[in-house]
C-alpha cells in the first residue's frame, strides 16, 4: 500500500479515505472506524496495491453525501470515476473539521455556472 502527505496517521479513526489502484482507474470514496484496518483489510483482496489518496475527519452521513454529489461518476458501489472536479474536491477538502467539510461538500459546484441554462 502506497500512502502519501495526506495521512496523518497510521491508526487514523472515524475518517472518510479515497483510495485507487492507479492514476487511470476509478476513485473509491469510503468510510472506516479504523483506517488502518480498513486499507489492510482491502490490500488483502486488491488485484493492485491500492495508493491513498487522502483520508479526512468524517462520518458515514458525509461520505453519503460526496456519494450523491459525484453520482454521475459512479462506476459501481463506492467507486467513481477519477474526473478532474473529484480530484480537486479531494484536494481542497478539510482534514480535521467535519463542519467545514459539511460546507464543502454543500458548496462545492460539478459545473461551471457559464454552462447552466
Amino acid at each position: 500500500m502506497k500512502n502519501n502527505k495526506y495521512l496523518l496517521d497510521k491508526y487514523f479513526f472515524r475518517c472518510i479515505y479515497f483510495i485507487r489502484y492507479r492514476k487511470d482507474l476509478p476513485i473509491k470514496i469510503g468510510f472506516a472506524t479504523s483506517l488502518h484496518s480498513r486499507l489492510k483489510e482491502i490490500n488483502t483482496y486488491a488485484p493492485y496495491s491500492i495508493e491513498l489518496i487522502r483520508a479526512i475527519r468524517g462520518n458515514k452521513g458525509l461520505e453519503k453525501k460526496i456519494h450523491r454529489l459525484f453520482k454521475k461518476y459512479n462506476t459501481n458501489g463506492e467507486w467513481f470515476e477519477a474526473v478532474p472536479k473529484l480530484l480537486e474536491f479531494i484536494d481542497k477538502c478539510p482534514k480535521d473539521n467535519t463542519s467545514a467539510l459539511e460546507k464543502h461538500i454543500n458548496s462545492f459546484k460539478l459545473e461551471d455556472n457559464w454552462l447552466q441554462f
